[in-house]
Protein backbone atom coordinates (compact mmCIF):
# COMPACT_ATOMS: atom_id res chain seq x y z
CA UNK A 1 0.00 0.00 0.00
CA UNK A 2 1.25 3.83 -1.00
CA UNK A 3 1.67 5.89 1.98
CA UNK A 4 -0.62 8.55 0.06
CA UNK A 5 -3.31 5.89 -0.54
CA UNK A 6 -5.18 7.58 2.77
CA UNK A 7 -4.97 10.79 1.49
CA UNK A 8 -6.72 9.73 -1.93
CA UNK A 9 -9.44 7.57 -0.38
CA UNK A 10 -10.53 10.32 2.10
CA UNK A 11 -10.61 12.86 -0.77
CA UNK A 12 -12.93 11.09 -3.06
CA UNK A 13 -16.16 10.02 -1.08
CA UNK A 14 -16.06 13.89 -0.16
CA UNK A 15 -15.75 15.39 -3.70
CA UNK A 16 -18.49 12.71 -4.38
CA UNK A 17 -20.90 13.84 -1.41
CA UNK A 18 -20.86 17.25 -2.53
CA UNK A 19 -21.94 16.42 -6.14
CA UNK A 20 -24.58 13.83 -4.90
CA UNK A 21 -25.79 15.53 -2.13
CA UNK A 22 -25.59 19.43 -3.59
CA UNK A 23 -29.43 20.99 -2.54
CA UNK A 24 -31.70 22.27 -4.84
CA UNK A 25 -33.80 25.06 -3.32
CA UNK A 26 -31.68 25.72 -0.30
CA UNK A 27 -30.00 28.97 0.06
CA UNK A 28 -27.96 30.28 -2.93
CA UNK A 29 -25.23 30.31 -0.65
CA UNK A 30 -24.92 27.22 0.47
CA UNK A 31 -24.61 25.60 -2.79
CA UNK A 32 -21.89 28.46 -3.65
CA UNK A 33 -19.78 27.00 -0.32
CA UNK A 34 -20.73 23.67 -1.50
CA UNK A 35 -19.47 24.00 -5.00
CA UNK A 36 -16.37 26.01 -3.28
CA UNK A 37 -15.31 22.89 -1.28
CA UNK A 38 -15.50 21.10 -4.13
CA UNK A 39 -13.11 22.98 -6.37
CA UNK A 40 -11.09 23.00 -3.55
CA UNK A 41 -10.78 19.41 -3.01
CA UNK A 42 -10.81 18.53 -6.84
CA UNK A 43 -7.81 20.52 -6.81
CA UNK A 44 -5.93 18.69 -3.93
CA UNK A 45 -7.24 15.35 -5.36
CA UNK A 46 -5.68 16.16 -8.96
CA UNK A 47 -2.62 17.17 -6.59
CA UNK A 48 -2.29 14.07 -4.67
CA UNK A 49 -3.04 11.61 -7.68
CA UNK A 50 -0.28 12.54 -9.54
CA UNK A 51 1.97 12.68 -6.63
CA UNK A 52 1.55 9.58 -5.75
CA UNK A 53 1.91 8.26 -9.52
CA UNK A 54 5.44 10.47 -9.73
CA UNK A 55 6.10 8.38 -6.59
CA UNK A 56 5.01 4.95 -7.32
CA UNK A 57 7.68 2.92 -6.78
CA UNK A 58 9.39 5.16 -4.23
CA UNK A 59 9.70 3.84 -0.75
CA UNK A 60 8.32 7.02 2.01
CA UNK A 61 9.35 6.57 5.25
CA UNK A 62 7.79 8.25 8.47
CA UNK A 63 10.17 10.88 8.43
CA UNK A 64 10.23 11.73 5.04
CA UNK A 65 6.25 11.94 4.65
CA UNK A 66 6.06 14.08 8.24
CA UNK A 67 8.32 16.57 6.77
CA UNK A 68 7.50 16.98 2.67
CA UNK A 69 3.97 15.64 2.23
CA UNK A 70 1.53 17.58 4.59
CA UNK A 71 0.08 20.09 2.51
CA UNK A 72 -0.49 19.01 -2.06
CA UNK A 73 1.26 21.64 -3.94
CA UNK A 74 -1.31 22.62 -7.17
CA UNK A 75 0.50 21.32 -10.86
CA UNK A 76 -0.55 23.43 -14.25
CA UNK A 77 -1.53 21.59 -17.07
CA UNK A 78 2.21 21.69 -17.87
CA UNK A 79 3.22 20.02 -15.20
CA UNK A 80 0.76 17.99 -15.37
CA UNK A 81 1.56 16.86 -18.58
CA UNK A 82 5.08 16.29 -17.81
CA UNK A 83 4.45 13.85 -15.15
CA UNK A 84 1.94 11.66 -16.92
CA UNK A 85 2.80 12.09 -20.38
CA UNK A 86 -0.47 11.79 -22.03
CA UNK A 87 -1.05 10.97 -25.24
CA UNK A 88 -3.11 12.72 -28.29
CA UNK A 89 -5.89 10.40 -27.80
CA UNK A 90 -6.04 10.75 -24.28
CA UNK A 91 -5.74 14.66 -24.13
CA UNK A 92 -8.53 14.02 -27.24
CA UNK A 93 -10.68 11.98 -24.65
CA UNK A 94 -10.90 14.69 -22.56
CA UNK A 95 -11.78 17.49 -24.37
CA UNK A 96 -14.84 15.26 -25.79
CA UNK A 97 -16.15 13.95 -22.16
CA UNK A 98 -15.50 17.95 -20.33
CA UNK A 99 -16.01 20.36 -23.50
CA UNK A 100 -12.48 21.92 -22.58
CA UNK A 101 -8.83 21.44 -23.84
CA UNK A 102 -6.47 20.05 -21.31
CA UNK A 103 -4.73 23.17 -20.86
CA UNK A 104 -8.32 24.77 -20.32
CA UNK A 105 -9.84 22.35 -18.14
CA UNK A 106 -6.93 22.46 -16.03
CA UNK A 107 -5.39 26.09 -15.87
CA UNK A 108 -8.63 28.14 -16.77
CA UNK A 109 -10.87 26.57 -15.05
CA UNK A 110 -9.65 23.87 -11.96
CA UNK A 111 -7.31 26.52 -10.61
CA UNK A 112 -9.26 29.74 -11.16
CA UNK A 113 -12.05 28.14 -9.25
CA UNK A 114 -9.96 26.79 -6.84
CA UNK A 115 -8.32 30.03 -5.95
CA UNK A 116 -11.05 32.19 -6.22
CA UNK A 117 -12.61 29.57 -3.49
CA UNK A 118 -9.54 29.29 -1.20
CA UNK A 119 -8.70 32.88 -1.31
CA UNK A 120 -12.09 34.34 -1.75
CA UNK A 121 -11.14 36.38 -4.71
CA UNK A 122 -13.57 37.37 -7.60
CA UNK A 123 -10.90 35.60 -10.57
CA UNK A 124 -13.71 33.76 -11.39
CA UNK A 125 -16.67 33.62 -10.75
CA UNK A 126 -18.63 30.23 -8.31
CA UNK A 127 -22.00 29.30 -8.47
CA UNK A 128 -24.31 26.19 -7.39
CA UNK A 129 -24.31 24.52 -10.61
CA UNK A 130 -20.66 23.77 -10.29
CA UNK A 131 -21.11 20.82 -8.81
CA UNK A 132 -21.77 18.95 -11.61
CA UNK A 133 -19.22 20.48 -13.56
CA UNK A 134 -17.09 19.15 -10.40
CA UNK A 135 -18.99 15.63 -10.94
CA UNK A 136 -18.00 15.32 -15.04
CA UNK A 137 -14.48 16.63 -14.34
CA UNK A 138 -13.54 14.20 -11.34
CA UNK A 139 -15.13 11.40 -13.18
CA UNK A 140 -13.18 11.80 -16.77
CA UNK A 141 -9.94 12.19 -14.68
CA UNK A 142 -10.56 9.53 -12.32
CA UNK A 143 -10.71 7.61 -15.58
CA UNK A 144 -8.08 9.16 -17.04
CA UNK A 145 -5.53 8.63 -14.27
CA UNK A 146 -6.36 5.35 -13.68
CA UNK A 147 -5.53 4.13 -16.98
CA UNK A 148 -2.23 5.72 -17.01
CA UNK A 149 -1.69 4.23 -13.48
CA UNK A 150 -2.75 0.90 -14.76
CA UNK A 151 -0.94 0.81 -18.18
CA UNK A 152 2.31 1.78 -16.37
CA UNK A 153 1.69 -1.34 -14.15
CA UNK A 154 1.54 -3.65 -17.19
CA UNK A 155 4.38 -2.07 -19.02
CA UNK A 156 6.54 -2.70 -15.98
CA UNK A 157 5.29 -6.55 -15.49
CA UNK A 158 5.83 -7.47 -19.09
CA UNK A 159 9.22 -6.15 -18.71
CA UNK A 160 10.09 -8.30 -15.51
CA UNK A 161 8.66 -11.24 -17.51
CA UNK A 162 10.16 -10.65 -20.57
CA UNK A 163 13.31 -11.24 -18.99
CA UNK A 164 12.04 -14.41 -17.68
CA UNK A 165 11.36 -15.76 -20.72
CA UNK A 166 8.14 -14.94 -21.41
CA UNK A 167 7.11 -13.47 -25.20
CA UNK A 168 5.02 -11.92 -27.45
CA UNK A 169 2.84 -10.00 -25.56
CA UNK A 170 -1.18 -8.76 -26.23
CA UNK A 171 -3.71 -6.42 -24.62
CA UNK A 172 -7.25 -8.24 -25.70
CA UNK A 173 -10.47 -6.05 -24.52
CA UNK A 174 -12.87 -8.41 -26.47
CA UNK A 175 -12.31 -11.27 -29.48
CA UNK A 176 -12.23 -8.98 -31.92
CA UNK A 177 -9.96 -6.34 -30.64
CA UNK A 178 -6.56 -6.73 -29.32
CA UNK A 179 -3.08 -4.57 -29.08
CA UNK A 180 0.35 -4.56 -29.10
CA UNK A 181 1.24 -4.02 -24.84
CA UNK A 182 3.00 -0.97 -26.11
CA UNK A 183 0.11 0.87 -28.03
CA UNK A 184 -1.63 0.56 -24.11
CA UNK A 185 -2.06 4.41 -24.11
CA UNK A 186 -3.71 4.34 -27.91
CA UNK A 187 -6.57 2.68 -26.37
CA UNK A 188 -8.20 4.87 -24.02
CA UNK A 189 -11.64 4.66 -25.95
CA UNK A 190 -12.30 0.77 -25.54
CA UNK A 191 -10.57 0.93 -21.93
CA UNK A 192 -13.29 3.38 -20.83
CA UNK A 193 -15.81 1.61 -22.05
CA UNK A 194 -14.95 -2.15 -20.53
CA UNK A 195 -15.18 -3.90 -17.58
CA UNK A 196 -12.26 -6.60 -18.04
CA UNK A 197 -9.56 -7.22 -20.21
CA UNK A 198 -6.57 -9.67 -20.93
CA UNK A 199 -2.89 -9.34 -21.04
CA UNK A 200 -1.65 -12.44 -23.28
CA UNK A 201 1.81 -14.03 -23.17
CA UNK A 202 3.36 -16.64 -23.84
CA UNK A 203 6.61 -19.00 -23.40
CA UNK A 204 9.53 -21.13 -25.63
CA UNK A 205 7.06 -24.36 -25.23
CA UNK A 206 4.52 -22.06 -26.70
CA UNK A 207 2.11 -22.59 -23.43
CA UNK A 208 -0.16 -19.93 -23.25
CA UNK A 209 -0.61 -17.74 -20.11
CA UNK A 210 -3.45 -15.21 -19.29
CA UNK A 211 -3.97 -12.63 -16.63
CA UNK A 212 -7.33 -10.98 -16.58
CA UNK A 213 -8.35 -7.84 -14.96
CA UNK A 214 -12.22 -7.74 -14.19
CA UNK A 215 -14.40 -5.02 -11.81
CA UNK A 216 -13.97 -7.68 -9.17
CA UNK A 217 -10.72 -8.85 -8.71
CA UNK A 218 -7.66 -10.64 -10.82
CA UNK A 219 -7.28 -13.91 -12.24
CA UNK A 220 -4.54 -16.12 -14.09
CA UNK A 221 -4.07 -18.82 -16.10
CA UNK A 222 -2.85 -20.82 -18.44
CA UNK A 223 -4.12 -23.25 -21.39
CA UNK A 224 -1.86 -26.02 -23.21
CA UNK A 225 -1.69 -25.74 -27.28
CA UNK A 226 -4.77 -27.59 -28.57
CA UNK A 227 -7.08 -26.44 -25.64
CA UNK A 228 -9.77 -23.99 -25.86
CA UNK A 229 -10.17 -22.78 -22.09
CA UNK A 230 -7.74 -21.10 -19.67
CA UNK A 231 -7.28 -23.09 -16.01
CA UNK A 232 -8.07 -19.86 -14.05
CA UNK A 233 -7.14 -18.92 -10.29
CA UNK A 234 -7.83 -15.83 -8.32
CA UNK A 235 -4.51 -13.79 -7.92
CA UNK A 236 -4.24 -12.87 -4.42
CA UNK A 237 -1.42 -12.18 -2.16
CA UNK A 238 -2.38 -13.21 1.03
CA UNK A 239 -6.16 -12.64 1.98
CA UNK A 240 -5.41 -9.25 -0.49
CA UNK A 241 -7.20 -9.20 -4.05
CA UNK A 242 -5.84 -6.93 -6.60
CA UNK A 243 -8.56 -4.75 -8.09
CA UNK A 244 -6.97 -2.88 -11.38
CA UNK A 245 -10.89 -0.90 -11.50
CA UNK A 246 -10.73 0.70 -8.03
CA UNK A 247 -8.67 4.08 -7.94
CA UNK A 248 -5.30 2.67 -7.78
CA UNK A 249 -4.39 0.75 -10.91
CA UNK A 250 -0.26 0.76 -9.91
CA UNK A 251 0.37 -1.71 -7.16
CA UNK A 252 3.86 -1.52 -5.33
CA UNK A 253 6.01 -4.61 -5.06
CA UNK A 254 6.02 -5.45 -8.42
CA UNK A 255 7.82 -8.50 -7.88
CA UNK A 256 5.19 -10.08 -5.74
CA UNK A 257 2.52 -9.63 -8.28
CA UNK A 258 4.37 -11.78 -10.61
CA UNK A 259 4.82 -14.68 -8.17
CA UNK A 260 1.05 -14.59 -7.21
CA UNK A 261 0.45 -14.97 -10.96
CA UNK A 262 3.30 -17.22 -11.89
CA UNK A 263 1.65 -19.06 -8.76
CA UNK A 264 -1.60 -19.52 -10.88
CA UNK A 265 0.17 -20.60 -14.18
CA UNK A 266 1.56 -23.30 -11.76
CA UNK A 267 5.22 -21.97 -11.98
CA UNK A 268 7.26 -20.31 -9.22
CA UNK A 269 8.83 -17.44 -9.73
CA UNK A 270 12.71 -16.94 -10.23
CA UNK A 271 13.54 -14.41 -9.20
Amino acid sequence: MHRLDNYINDIEPRIKAIYDNAPKQEEPSLQVSLASYGWILLDAWVAWRTLRFLLKETYIDDSVHDKWFQTPSSYTANQLMSVWFFSDSTTNYIKLHTGKGFKELIDSTIQKKRNSSAHFTKGSTVTGADSQEIKNYFKTLSKVFLFYETGTFLQNICHKLSIQGYNSFKLIYSETESHAIGDFFDTIDSYSSCNSFSLICHDSEEREYIILFEEIGCKAGYRQRGEKAYHLKDVVNGQHSYKFFDNKGFYQQIDIFIECVEKCWDKQSVQ
